[in-house]
């Protein structure tokens, strides 16, 4: 059971991936929402159960996601 769970903070699993991509894309919709109020003007992400940044696989965690998600955001923002 041990080299199970020490495998799981290795390499990412189908589980933690779906999870990820669905925290992707709601992050990605909750901050375009956020974005085009006028009476937000700071925004605080916390990710108090992220993992690794890179897992030995080659995959990104959440903290990494949250913050290409975030680029993304910013990106595709129209000038004001």
């Amino acid at each position: 059971m041990v080299a199970n769970s020490a495998s799981a903070k290795n390499v990412m699993k189908t589980h933690s991936e779906a999870k990820i991509r669905f925290y992707q894309m709601y992050l990605e919709t909750y901050l375009r929402i956020l974005i085009s109020s006028q009476y937000v003007t700071e925004i605080n992400i916390y990710d108090l159960f992220c993992g690794r940044g890179v897992y030995a696989d080659g995959k990104t965690g959440s903290a990494i996601r949250a913050y290409e998600t975030i680029l993304k955001v910013r990106h595709d923002r129209p000038s004001d």
